[in-house]
């Protein structure tokens, strides 16, 4: 009894210093700068969105991170929020579809890295934002981390939060890109020491982890689901020590998938990814070693299971052997 009662005061401690995070940085005052930079219509459009009717807090999280950073590439601030199909639908497909598949995310990422390299390159078409759309951005973005602090644990929630990181950090606004990242460090390392965490948190967690060590060396991984949103190799040189910072992170993320039963497709996924990292610094030895932990995972030893079988629907069917594509309906489960 008093090892449960320990356990509870542990949680209840942990989920007390996660509201601080949330309270103190992600809600962080922003940029004196940008503050002196007035919005009105950037207000009533930060509101429209970040109050729709029928959308989880999770939701309109992301469309409003979705919508700030359109303006931050140059779209007219009314205009685009009066597309409704931006943030009226809860965005169900973008967050949950593929469950545990980090491809959406690392495309969401590997924006962010072009948009640093250009800035880097300073080519042409590298036009910074006005002081007005970087008030929208920071203000729109402030809000979604607030409505994440409302919504539950999914395995999407610390992706949007990392993100709202991304973001504050293109804006300037270095507290609340702090405030995000020490949640999320807090939040992995509270799942990585409660070996009794749920399924559903380890997904959250393991999801992000991969989400960071793509950042770092974003690795051109191959996918059948969403082709047109292949992961691609953005033409940045990694350093070693980025490698090993991103291994590390992949590491971790396998260690927490490990817990998950041996048909988890997260859990598969994670070992079926770090087969074409290692492959791709020519770390063969590594590779064959994932490789032969996913056959046994799986319980077929075939190179095939390494891709998805096409189906109709835009739908992929994983861990199979088999060849060709498998008819179904659409609308049929």
């Amino acid at each position: 009894m008093v090892i449960v009662n320990k356990d509870k005061n542990r949680l209840r401690n942990s989920r007390a210093i996660l509201s601080v995070l949330f309270a103190s940085g992600l809600m962080a005052t922003s940029p004196s700068t940008l503050a002196k930079a007035t919005v009105t219509s950037g207000e009533r459009a930060i509101q429209r969105v970040g109050s729709a009717t029928n959308v989880s807090p999770e939701g309109r999280a992301f469309n409003l991170i979705n919508v700030a950073r359109s303006v931050l590439s140059g779209a007219d601030i009314e205009q685009i929020t009066q597309d409704q199909s931006l943030y009226k639908v809860e965005p169900t497909y973008a967050l949950r579809n593929s469950y545990g598949d980090n491809l959406l995310w690392d495309f969401w990422i590997g924006s962010f890295v072009e948009e640093e390299m250009s800035k880097a390159r300073g080519g042409p078409n590298n036009r910074l934002p006005t002081k007005d759309q970087l008030c929208f951005a920071d203000r729109a973005t402030q809000l979604a981390v607030k409505l994440l602090k409302e919504a539950p644990a999914s395995p999407t929630k610390l992706q949007i939060c990392f993100v709202a990181s991304l973001q504050f950090k293109r804006i300037g606004n270095t507290q609340g890109a702090q405030g995000c990242d020490e949640f999320i460090q807090q939040s992995v390392k509270n799942c990585e020491d409660e070996m009794r965490a749920s399924p559903e948190a380890i997904i959250e967690a393991v999801s992000v982890l991969n989400s960071m060590a793509y950042r770092l060396a974003p690795v051109p991984i191959p996918s059948g689901t969403l082709a047109s949103i292949e992961r691609k190799d953005l033409g940045q040189s990694i350093t070693e020590d980025a490698a090993r910072k991103s291994e590390e992170l992949r590491l971790r993320a396998m260690k927490l998938a490990d817990r998950l039963p041996s048909d988890n497709h997260v859990r598969r996924m994670v070992h079926r990814d770090l087969v074409f990292f290692y492959r791709h610094f020519d770390r063969q030895n590594l590779a064959e070693e994932q490789k032969q932990i996913l056959f046994e995972l799986v319980g077929v030893s075939d190179d095939k299971i390494l891709f998805p079988v096409s189906q109709f629907c835009g739908r992929a069917l994983w861990w199979t052997a088999a060849t060709g594509q498998i008819a179904a309906l659409c609308g049929m489960g």
